[in-house]
């Protein structure tokens, strides 16, 4: 099965990328929030400052 660049992207990966492109939203708010969640931070139990909380959440707006 051939694309054609004209074609829309298949389903499964348009949900895909919206998906991570939730993920991304969710982890940029519980960072800027302070919010502590084992999924939306890689490493929950290391302590983490202020700023590079809203460093990371910074990205979501410069993405």
């Amino acid at each position: 099965m051939t694309m054609n660049y004209s074609d829309p992207p298949p389903l499964l990966l348009r949900l895909a990328l919206w998906g991570g492109a939730a993920c991304f939203c969710c982890m940029a708010v519980a960072h800027f929030f302070g919010l502590k969640y084992p999924l939306l931070f890689v490493y929950h139990d290391v302590p983490l400052y202020a700023h590079q909380d809203k460093i990371i959440s910074f990205a979501v707006v410069v993405a």
